[in-house]
């Protein structure tokens, strides 16, 4: 899927949504773990803002090193 830039309104398209979304549920959070989820979705959101568009690289971005240390995205 080609997505263009995300609108300068701080708003995002809803393709843009579902691309986000189906990245953040790739990233093996438990259900549970909202601290996880909070930290996982800002990162995403934040390196997904700074233009990064590769689905991989942004799991991997997203999960960084508190996957680590809390065992997200582990499978």
């Amino acid at each position: 899927m080609a997505l263009s830039g995300i609108s300068r309104t701080g708003v995002f398209r809803p393709q843009e949504l579902a691309f986000l979304q189906e990245i953040f549920d790739g990233c093996g959070l438990k259900p549970i773990d909202r601290e996880a989820a909070d930290v996982v979705a800002k990162r995403l959101i934040t390196a997904y803002e700074s233009g990064m568009r590769d689905r991989d690289l942004l799991r991997l971005t997203a999960i960084g090193a508190h996957s680590t240390a809390t065992g997200v995205g582990r499978i």
